[in-house]
């Protein structure tokens, strides 16, 4: 025998253990896949455990599933309403939001273009805190309570829609238009004689002008005759005080003479 022959020999004989090791190790730690319970020392299937778990998880599916149904369903009556929909073991009538939004557009719609005027609109009821008042038997999708709206004035008049509003208006302005148009046009020829009167070549304006151009020429001419008009007026008064004292003399010259002529026996 050779060598490589011994060689071979020994290999084999090395993986046969490794073999015989790995069969034992694997039949030694085996796992149970069985369903069987142990017994003597032995532990359950491996099909026992999961089993087991398997439904502890099913027994919390019926909780859930009752709780995703309720949302479910109110979910659905929220959206699509219902005539007896059931909320915590109770029956209700649930409007749904399309129904809610139809309702609230027809609102809308009959306070711009409803034509009846028999008809009245209706405002939203607040409580005392200035809050809006619901309907509690839907307790989904709630509709505010409305009532007849008034105006403020005294009495109050129920309030009617924008388009009869309009049309009284239309009204108002055809049998007004008329007399208001002549009262304009009366009023605009008014304004512009007036205003031909206020700043025509001899109207108000320009006569202002002329008087303060009068009084500025009278200023003027004031202050150039001021001064000779002082001294003519002084002069008047040394004049005025010349002849008072020739009249004092003259009477003193009168009563002279007419002494000396009764000296003289009465002949001049």
């Amino acid at each position: 025998m050779t060598w490589f022959g011994k060689i071979l020999v020994l290999l084999n004989l090395a993986v046969s253990l490794a073999l015989m090791t790995w069969a034992m190790v694997f039949f030694t730690l085996r796992v149970d896949w069985s369903d069987q319970k142990g017994g003597a020392g032995k532990p359950d299937g491996e099909l026992v455990r999961r089993i087991a778990l398997a439904q502890e998880g099913w027994n919390q599916v019926p909780p859930a599933v009752a709780s995703w149904q309720e949302a479910r369903t109110t979910l659905l009556a929220l959206e699509d309403g219902g005539d007896k929909v059931i909320l915590k073991g109770k029956d209700y009538k649930v409007n749904g939001r399309q129904a809610n939004r139809d309702w609230y557009a027809r609102e809308l719609e009959f306070l711009r273009s409803n034509p009846n005027p028999e008809q009245f609109c209706q405002e939203i009821v607040l409580d005392d805190q200035r809050r809006p008042v619901t309907n509690d038997l839907d307790p989904l999708t709630p509709r505010v309570k409305m009532a007849p709206a008034k105006d403020r004035a005294s009495p109050p008049k129920p309030l009617r829609s924008l388009v009869q509003y309009n049309m009284e208006e239309t009204n108002i302005l055809t049998k007004l238009l008329p007399a208001e148009q002549d009262r304009l046009e009366a009023a605009i020829k008014e304004d512009t004689r007036l205003t031909e009167l206020l700043l025509g070549p001899k109207g108000i304006h320009a006569r202002l002008i002329d008087e303060r151009v009068k009084r500025e020429d009278i200023m003027a001419e004031h202050k150039l005759v001021k001064t000779p008009l002082i001294n003519t007026y002084v002069e008047s008064e040394l004049l005025l005080k010349r002849k008072r004292s020739l009249e004092v003399r003259l009477e003193e010259l009168r009563k002279a003479r007419a002494a000396r002529i009764a000296a003289l026996g009465g002949q001049p």
